[in-house]
């Protein structure tokens, strides 16, 4: 007898099949809805800024320049402080990328010109957008005016320079 089955009992059974997949994939669809909306939440978040470097200047949205002299250079192992006195205010601009060619492009006195998103105190791996050295500003002209001991500071070098130069001719 149960060899001979009607074609609408098999239907009726395929039914109640589909009933039953609908209902497990239904309590299955929450976790990867969360976890979608997660994915989403943290990629907003966190991926802009890794990814601003690598995208064209149209792309990159609204860049501030934060233009001032450096008050302070400290060299670290693996990374370069700099004070930087902006317009805005002080920034302590942290440095961990390229940390060697800063380090010799930029010093005590020189004036830069820093890309940020917004002025904050403290930003790390800001884009230079300019440097101008303190020796080429022409100190003479009113640089002891501008501040007695940050004018004072570039012309050390200078002096150290010109005795090795007239120690060597």
């Amino acid at each position: 007898m149960n060899d001979t089955t009607s074609p609408t009992d098999d239907v009726y059974e395929m039914g109640e099949l589909e009933k039953d997949l609908k209902k497990a994939r239904g309590g299955r669809r929450a976790p990867w809805l969360l976890a979608g909306l997660l994915i989403g939440i943290a990629g907003t978040l966190f991926l802009p800024p890794l990814l601003r470097p690598y995208l064209p200047d149209s792309l990159r949205g609204s860049q501030e320049l934060a233009i001032g002299p450096v008050l302070a250079e400290q060299r670290e192992a693996d990374r370069l402080l700099l004070t930087v006195q902006a317009e805005q205010g002080a920034m302590l601009a942290t440095f961990t990328e390229r940390v060697a060619e800063i380090d010799l492009l930029v010093g005590v006195g020189d004036t830069v010109t820093l890309g940020v998103s917004r002025y904050q105190p403290f930003v790390e791996n800001p884009t230079f957008e300019g440097v101008r050295k303190a020796d080429s500003t022409g100190e003479g002209a009113g640089g002891d005016e501008a501040g007695g001991d940050d004018a004072e500071s570039p012309v050390e070098p200078d002096s150290v320079e010109a005795s090795a130069g007239a120690e060597r001719g």
